[in-house]
């Protein structure tokens, strides 16, 4: 099985090493394709953002044959309280309304008070 581990668009949450987990049993990973071998049947699949924080949790059950290559795509979430992506597809990163809005409302407040300096 191959997994493609995207990382999060939040440069505060890049640094961050994914935390992979086949049947519970930890899976050393970093951010990009990483290759775990499976056994034939039904695997459940958890990747989060932090190992003991639980964030970005993404969780899927995978039915690998013999012979047969699974790839997953991972996104990161934009936030702490958002849930990580997961499928067979390429997935879009949770919560970036919510980031480019809290962005774009801090542009804002910074503006206003430049333009209140400035008077």
């Amino acid at each position: 099985m191959s997994l493609r581990l995207e990382r999060s668009p939040n440069l505060a949450l890049r640094t961050r090493r994914p935390a992979v987990t086949v049947d519970g049993t930890h899976v050393p990973a970093e951010w990009g394709r990483v290759e775990v071998d499976l056994s034939p049947g039904t695997h459940q699949i958890e990747i989060a953002m932090h190992p003991t924080r639980r964030w970005g949790v993404g969780t899927v059950t995978v039915h690998a044959r013999p012979g047969e290559t699974v790839v997953l795509y991972y996104a990161a979430p934009y936030g702490f309280r958002h849930p990580g992506r997961i499928g067979t597809v390429p997935q879009a990163h949770a919560g970036a309304g919510l980031f480019y809005g809290g962005l774009a409302v801090c542009a804002v407040l910074f503006l206003t008070l430049f333009l209140l300096a400035v008077r």
